[in-house]
């Protein structure tokens, strides 16, 4: 509340009758209850915009996580295919030293 708001508050108080200490006191009351609207109106710009930071931040690791499931689907498939190779190589291995002991 501007100082001329309150001075019109004050002023109509007055013209009701009321004590010059209660207008005083009820336009002070108005003036601080407007400066702590303001304040929680700036509050929660400050948490709108923190909550887009971090709706961003969100969507950064959700494209992240769908990246690191994809390279993890990749490795276990090449796994497998490492698997697969090993067993081979070992069936080689297996049949060179049968024949190596069966001559």
């Amino acid at each position: 509340m501007s100082a001329a708001q309150q001075l019109e508050v004050f002023e109509a108080l007055r013209e009701m009758g009321i004590t010059e200490e209660k207008a005083v006191k009820v336009a002070t009351v108005l003036s601080r209850r407007d400066d702590d609207v303001a304040d929680v109106k700036n509050d929660v710009k400050t948490i709108d915009m923190r909550v887009e930071g971090l709706t961003k931040d969100v969507a950064e690791v959700k494209k992240d996580i769908a990246e690191v499931k994809k390279d993890t689907a990749d490795l276990k498939r090449d796994n497998a295919v490492v698997k697969w190779m090993l067993g081979f190589i070992l069936a080689a291995v297996m049949t060179v030293v049968f024949k190596a002991f069966l001559h």
